[in-house]
C-alpha cells in the first residue's frame, strides 16, 4: 500500500526502550509516531528549511521514546509546526 508509514530501514531518529501499559520495557521501534515522523524526515532529508504543519493524532499518550523522537524532529525541522493530539487513551474502533 503506497504512502503508509512502514518501519524505517535507516531511521533518522532512533527509538529507545520505554515501558508499555503492562509495565514491561521494550524497544518502541513499531510505534506509529516513530514511524510517521521518520517517514516524513526521510522525505525531507536535509531540507531543514521546509515549512508546514503536522497534526499527529495518537489514541494513547506518547511514551518517552516517542516524546524524544517528536522533540528531535521539532529541533531539526524548526519551521514545521508539529501539533500532537492525544485521545486520552480512548481507542477508536473502526
Amino acid at each position: 500500500m503506497p504512502d503508509i508509514s512502514l518501519q524505517p530501514e535507516n531511521p533518522m531518529f532512533k527509538a529507545t526502550e520505554a515501558v508499555g501499559k503492562e509495565g514491561e520495557s521494550y524497544l518502541r521501534n513499531t510505534d506509529t509516531e516513530y514511524k510517521i515522523l521518520n517517514d516524513i524526515a526521510s522525505r525531507l532529508g536535509e531540507n531543514t528549511q521546509a515549512t508546514g504543519k503536522i497534526k499527529l493524532f495518537t489514541e494513547l499518550d506518547t511514551c518517552d521514546s516517542c516524546s524524544k523522537v517528536i522533540a528531535e524532529f521539532a529541533a531539526k525541522y524548526k519551521n514545521i509546526e508539529l501539533e500532537v493530539i492525544h485521545n486520552d487513551g480512548n481507542r477508536i474502533i473502526p
